[in-house]
């Protein structure tokens, strides 16, 4: 029997959460028995992301996003003709999109093609103009990464056309050595370290945790806190890196809040801290989560989106309130004082990663998905 094609379309050239769920979707797939290729937009940084595709063992192709007007629509158009074509002459069963970005330009194309054709939703979109709810029309099934994403969106979904596919957890990071992990990013071996991955952006609410570094300084002068993320990218991300070192100034805490920029290794960024931390605006659900969970480690995260699904509060972690400092340093503190409640916290945030959010889980859940959706009609 011939096996069935999937293409699985990638929004954006950044490398980030959706262009590494997407990899991971793909190769879920594959160990089911489907066929894929990703597609990837024409933009710049592309041939990055191809890379690390290939790296997977994945096949690629490129393809466009026009600018689409109501005023101007053939640029739109003569693409779709030709990504439906596309389709066609590979073979497409089904045109899973990373994020509902990919779908304004292949949903159409994919129908056209005869494919069935689905959206990921990993963000909330809770103001959509009406052209983009328009090219969305095409678009059969959603999948949503959390409850919360579901409840958050500015599109009509009839019933029965969205369910919630939680992602799967990444393996455990390899165990290195942590003085040499520590020694790479100039920390005390000695401190309490705690580590926040995230883009340096305004989505991303570092300005909250720094605030809270502050706090924790009077009470301990042994901890530091170690960020790592692209600061320099593009125009946005040096701005915002300008804003938070001006505000680690004003705050006094230089000496014990470290900018480590990109970090390509990430079980050498786990090895150094002792607890993550995310303080954000908004999430859908943010795998950096269970991947310090998998890493045994305790997390902090502020108490929006889909995050409370994948924490516990008080048993895998802790969960405080948006935009608040005192609150943030304050659970801070509570697990630089007590090591045996971060050791208990780690643990149990391994077992439930494993047990909820686990690889063969995943793997069952999108073969029943794409079952579902490339059963004959």
């Amino acid at each position: 029997m011939q096996r069935a094609l999937i293409a699985h379309i990638i929004p954006w050239t950044n490398i980030a959460g959706t262009e590494l769920a997407t990899i991971r979707l793909a190769e879920a797939a594959r160990a089911e028995g489907y066929d894929n290729i990703l597609y990837v937009p024409d933009l710049p940084g592309a041939a990055a992301l191809e890379a690390l595709c290939h790296s997977h063992g994945l096949a690629t192709t490129r393809y466009q996003q026009p600018e689409v007007r109501r005023s101007r629509p053939l640029p739109y158009l003569a693409n779709t003709v030709r990504l439906a074509a596309d389709f066609r002459r590979r073979g497409v069963k089904l045109v899973h999109n990373g994020e509902v970005m990919g779908a304004y330009f292949t949903a159409l194309a994919g129908r056209l093609a005869g494919a069935r054709v689905v959206s990921h939703v990993r963000a909330d979109h809770p103001r959509l103009t009406d052209l983009e709810r328009l090219l969305l029309k095409p678009v059969e099934q959603y999948l949503y990464v959390s409850a919360s994403t579901a409840a958050q969106q500015d599109f009509p979904v009839a019933p029965g056309r969205g369910a919630v596919l939680y992602d799967a957890v990444p393996p455990p990071p390899p165990v290195l050595d942590r003085a040499v992990a520590r020694a790479h990013y100039g920390l005390p071996e000695a401190a309490v370290v705690f580590g926040m991955p995230a883009r340096i952006s305004a989505q991303k609410d570092h300005a909250t945790l720094i605030r809270a570094m502050a706090l924790v300084q009077r009470a301990r002068s042994d901890v530091h806190l170690l960020l790592v993320g692209d600061t320099g990218g593009d125009e946005g991300h040096r701005a915002q890196f300008a804003k938070l070192s001006a505000l680690v100034a004003d705050t006094g805490t230089g000496a014990f809040v470290h900018f480590a920029g990109f970090e390509g290794d990430m079980p050498r960024f786990y090895a150094a801290i002792d607890a993550l931390v995310l303080s954000t605006h908004t999430e859908g659900f943010p795998l950096v989560l269970l991947e310090a969970m998998s890493a045994a480690l305790p997390v902090i995260a502020t108490r929006i989106g889909g995050i409370p699904e994948a924490v516990a509060d008080g048993d895998t972690g802790i969960l405080v309130p948006h935009e608040d400092a005192p609150a943030l340093a304050q659970a801070m503190l509570r697990l630089a004082d007590d090591a045996a409640l971060r050791d208990a916290m780690g643990g149990a945030g391994r077992k439930m990663a494993q047990e909820r959010f686990g690889q063969a889980r995943f793997e069952r859940d999108v073969a029943a998905f794409y079952g579902r959706m490339l059963r004959p009609r």
